[in-house]
């Protein structure tokens, strides 16, 4: 498992995801920004597609939406995730894999929330998942959905240039 978001000080630079032969990653989450714009569909394939060429017919990719998709709908055309796509999760071996969106509402009260505590009470009675890992543009939602995950439990967050 590889979590990986591209460093803010070269732009979206792909190449040094996968940059090391020893790198083998059975999947990649992938923490939003996939491109500066998403919007702009000329951008997607130099700043995203193109990059990940030789490894996306091997490697899954499942990202989240930062700030720069701007809730495009070249996001939801490219990529096909389950419940809503905004905000979603997946089963991967014996780890449950949640993906949030940070751009919209997601504390209590609001769709995003109740759908995550409903999906993690099912995902912790699912005896035979191991870990839960929830990834997420920016901020988290709040610590306390987050304990409900199974046994043990992973907070990626993609924007680190938050005051907390």
């Amino acid at each position: 498992l590889m979590i990986r978001r591209p460093p803010r000080s070269t732009l979206f630079p792909y190449t040094t995801l996968f940059r090391s032969a020893a790198e083998h990653p059975d999947l990649v989450l992938h923490s939003g920004d996939l491109v500066a714009d998403g919007r702009k569909f000329d951008l997607w394939k130099p700043q995203f597609f193109d990059p990940i060429k030789p490894y996306a017919a091997e490697v899954p990719i499942l990202p989240v939406l930062g700030n720069h998709e701007r809730n495009s709908v070249y996001y939801y055309n490219f990529y096909s995730l389950n419940n809503n796509e905004a905000w979603w999760s997946t089963d991967y071996g014996p780890v449950h894999i949640i993906g949030l969106d940070s751009n919209q509402p997601g504390g209590p009260g609001t769709d995003q929330y109740k759908w995550l505590l409903q999906d993690l009470e099912k995902s912790k009675n699912a005896g035979w998942k191991s870990s839960c890992f929830i990834i997420r543009y920016s901020a988290p939602i709040l610590p306390v959905p987050f304990m409900k995950c199974a046994r043990s439990g992973i907070l990626c967050s993609g924007n680190t240039a938050l005051n907390w």
